[in-house]
C-alpha cells in the first residue's frame, strides 16, 4: 500500500526548484514508482530501466504541473509510468523476455531463515511460481488495475481519473481483471474464489520489495475485492441481453437504484431495447485474446492441408487472391501477426476439430474473424451426426478492421456436446470472392 510521504507542501516547493525537496520528492517518487513497475513488467531490471525514464519525465515535466493535490501529482504518475510500459511491451511484442528468476530469488530471501525445512522450501515456491505465473497471464491492463486497486488502495474515482473514463467503467474492468485473474489460478489448481485473496497477498508481498518488513507489510484488504452489484452485472452481461442489461443498469445506477436482479429476470427484458442494440457484444475481442477460446488442433478428416480450389489473401500486402490456400497454416498454426486469410466462396467448406469439448456459457462461444460480407455459415456437427445451424451472431470491428462474429451455443435447440464445427462460404460469392476467414476460435474445457 502506497504511504503518504509526500505532501503538497513538499511538491510546491520542489515545482519552485528547492533542490532538497527535489531531492526528497525524487527518492521517495523512485521508491514508489519502481514496485508499481514492477507489480506491472515482473522483471526487475525492465523495472528500474522504466523507473529511471519516468523519473526523469517527472523532473522534467514538474514546473510545468497543475497538481492542486498530492492524489492529482500520483496519478499523474503512474499514467506516465503505465505509458512507459505500454511503449516498452508494444515495441517488444513477442519478443518481450520474460524474468523468470525474479520470484525465485526474492522467495528465497524470504525464507531462508523461518522455513529452514527442505520440503516446506519447495512447497513455497511452487505455490508462488503459480501465483506469479498466473499474474503474467493476464493482460497487462489487467494487471494495472489490479496493481492500482489492491496495492497502491486507490479508489475506483482515483483509478477512473488514471485510465480514463468512468468510476462504472474502472468498477467492470476490476470486475474483469478478477475474474481474468481466478481463471489463471484454477488451470494452476487453485479453483476456490476464496484463494484470491492470498494470491493476490503474496504476490503484493514477492513484488513489495527484498526486506521483510516492506513483504509483511503488504496486505490486501478483503474491501479492495469488493465491487457493486450493478458491476458485478454488468460484467457478467454478455448474453443476448447483455448490453440491454448494461444500458439500463447504467442509468439504474446514476439514479442510485439497486434492484438490477429486479430487470435482469424481466421476462421482457429482450425486447426491452432495439434489435440493434441487442446483437452488439462488445467483449467479442477479450474472448478472441482469451487463453479459454483456442483455435482448432485439426481439420476433418481429410488429410489434405493445401486446397487447390481455395484462394488465400494477405492484408499485409497490396495484390491479387492467390491460388493452393494451405488451410492449415493459414487457420491453425499460423503466427499471431500473420494477416492472410482463407477466401470462402459459395458453398466451399472447411470441417474443424477441437482439442476439447466446446462448452456453453453465457455470452459468445465461438468467434470467426476475417474482412468481407457477408459471414460464411457456421454448422455445429453433435457426435450423433446432428447438424445444427447458428444465425444471427453479434458482430463487431477491431483495430485491423475485421469484422468478428460470435456465435453463441444457447441458441441451439438442445444442449450438445461437440468438438466439431463446419463453416460454409455464404451464398452469391464467386471463386475469388467470398469471406477471407482469418481466425476461428472457441471456447473449450
Amino acid at each position: 500500500m502506497r504511504k503518504k510521504t509526500i505532501d503538497l507542501i513538499l511538491l510546491q516547493k520542489a515545482q519552485g526548484g528547492h533542490k532538497e525537496s527535489l531531492c526528497v520528492l525524487a527518492t521517495q517518487a523512485r521508491r514508489e514508482m519502481y514496485v508499481y513497475l514492477l507489480r506491472l513488467t515482473l522483471d526487475d531490471h525492465i523495472s528500474e530501466d522504466l523507473c529511471q525514464e519516468t523519473i526523469v519525465q517527472m523532473l522534467k515535466s514538474l514546473p510545468k504541473l497543475r497538481i492542486p493535490t498530492v492524489k492529482a501529482f500520483w496519478a499523474w504518475m503512474y499514467k506516465t509510468a503505465f505509458s512507459t510500459v505500454s511503449r516498452q511491451f508494444r515495441d517488444q511484442g513477442g519478443n518481450r523476455v520474460r524474468n523468470r528468476t525474479t520470484s525465485d530469488d526474492r522467495l528465497l530471501h524470504q525464507i531462508q531463515a523461518s522455513e529452514p525445512s527442505g520440503s516446506q522450501v519447495l512447497m513455497h515456491k511452487e505455490l508462488t511460481a503459480a501465483v506469479w505465473e498466473a499474474m503474467d497471464s493476464v493482460k497487462l491492463r489487467y494487471r494495472h488495475i489490479l496493481t492500482l486497486r489492491c496495492f497502491q488502495d486507490l479508489s475506483y474515482a482515483e483509478i477512473a481519473s488514471i485510465t480514463g473514463g468512468t468510476e462504472l467503467q474502472a468498477r467492470l474492468q476490476f470486475f474483469r481483471a478478477k475474474q481474468s485473474l481466478r481463471r489463471q489460478l484454477a488451470s494452476r489448481g487453485f479453483r476456490s474464489k476464496s484463494q484470491l485473496l492470498p494470491a493476490l497477498t503474496l504476490f503484493g508481498a514477492l513484488t513489495a520489495g527484498l526486506s521483510k518488513t516492506a513483504s509483511a507489510g503488504t496486505m490486501v484488504k478483503v474491501t479492495s475485492l469488493q465491487v457493486s452489484a450493478g458491476a458485478t452485472a454488468l460484467g457478467i452481461a454478455t448474453s443476448k441481453v447483455g448490453v440491454a442489461t448494461v444500458v439500463i443498469a447504467s442509468v439504474l445506477l446514476v439514479g442510485g437504484a439497486t434492484s438490477i436482479s429486479a430487470f435482469m429476470s424481466h421476462p421482457n427484458a429482450p425486447h426491452a431495447v432495439p434489435q440493434k442494440i441487442k446483437n452488439l457484444d462488445t467483449t467479442l475481442l477479450d474472448r478472441l485474446q482469451s487463453s479459454d477460446f483456442q483455435r482448432p488442433s485439426s481439420l476433418g478428416k481429410t488429410k489434405k492441408s493445401v486446397r487447390p480450389g481455395l484462394f488465400w489473401t494477405d492484408h499485409a500486402r497490396k495484390g491479387k487472391p492467390q491460388p493452393n490456400a494451405d488451410v492449415r497454416e493459414l487457420l491453425v498454426t499460423r503466427e499471431e501477426q500473420d494477416l492472410r486469410a482463407v477466401l470462402l466462396p459459395q458453398d466451399r467448406r472447411i470441417d474443424f476439430w477441437f482439442p476439447s469439448p466446446i462448452i456453453d456459457r453465457p455470452g459468445a462461444d465461438i468467434v470467426l474473424a476475417g474482412w468481407s460480407a457477408p459471414p460464411p455459415v457456421l454448422e455445429v456437427h453433435g457426435p450423433e451426426k446432428q447438424v445444427f445451424r447458428i444465425a444471427k451472431p453479434t458482430v463487431l470491428h477491431d483495430s485491423w478492421n475485421r469484422r468478428l462474429f460470435g456465435y453463441d451455443l444457447s441458441q441451439l435447440p438442445t444442449p450438445l456436446t461437440t468438438r466439431r464445427l463446419r463453416v460454409i462460404g455464404a451464398a452469391g460469392q464467386r471463386p475469388q470472392q467470398g469471406f477471407e476467414l482469418h481466425e476461428i476460435r472457441a471456447r473449450i474445457e
